[in-house]
């Protein structure tokens, strides 16, 4: 089992000491309005995507996408582990049309 540490925007933060001599991961999360915050102490990398222009509503564009697989690769290189997991809102708009 892998842990990461989450740290949410508006709590208090601890200085990071406590985890940087530590193998703790810290969480990569990143949305429209969320401060980013790259801090890497681990072999393991856990990031989170919450949607590129709306928080939770928006997918990521193709340039962005790109981006964080370049981001990616480079930590790979390192020997990092990176695991993404996509938070975002799905929009189903359902139309009918009865035709009598």
């Amino acid at each position: 089992m892998r842990l990461s540490l989450e740290i949410n925007p508006g709590s208090v933060m601890k200085p990071f000491a406590y985890w940087m001599n530590s193998d703790l991961p810290f969480c990569i999360a990143h949305g429209s309005g969320l401060p980013l915050m790259e801090k890497i102490f681990s072999d393991f990398i856990y990031l989170r995507l919450h949607g590129g222009e709306v928080l939770y509503g928006s997918n990521y564009s193709d340039k962005e996408l790109k981006q964080w697989a370049e981001k990616i690769q480079e930590w790979r290189k390192k020997d990092k582990t990176v695991f993404t997991y996509f938070i975002m809102m799905l929009t189903v708009s359902l139309s009918i049309t009865l035709f009598t």
